[in-house]
């Protein structure tokens, strides 16, 4: 039997805390939305466009992401989707109610969980045994999901 070292443990943990997170501010703002567009002044389909454009992009970079891991590696594509996400969550912080730099913010979140979304995935085959793979699997979507929940 392969024993599993600990640095495959913290990089499960690194990962299902990047799935529980990213799956939380996928979809923070969404039920925010009337008391945004009674803060801001956006109308619905401005509110519409600023949640949705998260899916978008995480389609996009879920296909992209995995020739950057390819060339990057597992922990540098984790760095930058993380770096990315960073800046997309922090441009909220000094935009006041300019939608456009909000709308930034999110664009680039959804860069960030585009990239980052293989990566817990991947984690488990290359650095665990067959036969606690699946239930790893299991584990790693149930943080996704439950990022979603919260």
């Amino acid at each position: 039997m392969q024993t599993v070292k600990k640095i495959s443990w913290i990089m499960l943990v690194l990962g299902l805390v990047m799935s529980l997170i990213t799956g939380f501010v996928y979809v923070l703002p969404s039920p925010l939305t009337t008391a945004i567009m009674s803060d801001t002044g956006w109308d619905a389909g401005k509110v519409g466009t600023f949640i949705s454009i998260v899916s978008l992009m995480m389609g996009i970079f879920t296909v992209v992401g995995s020739p950057i891991m390819d060339k990057l590696g597992l922990k540098m594509t984790g760095v930058l989707a993380l770096a990315i996400g960073c800046v997309g969550g922090i441009i909220p912080l000094f935009a006041g109610q300019n939608y456009m730099l909000h709308y930034i913010g999110r664009f680039l979140f959804g860069v960030c969980y585009g990239m980052a979304m293989n990566i817990p995935a991947t984690i488990i085959p290359i650095w665990f045994p067959t036969k606690m793979q699946p239930a790893l699997q299991g584990l790693r979507t149930a943080f996704s999901y439950g990022g979603i929940m919260l």
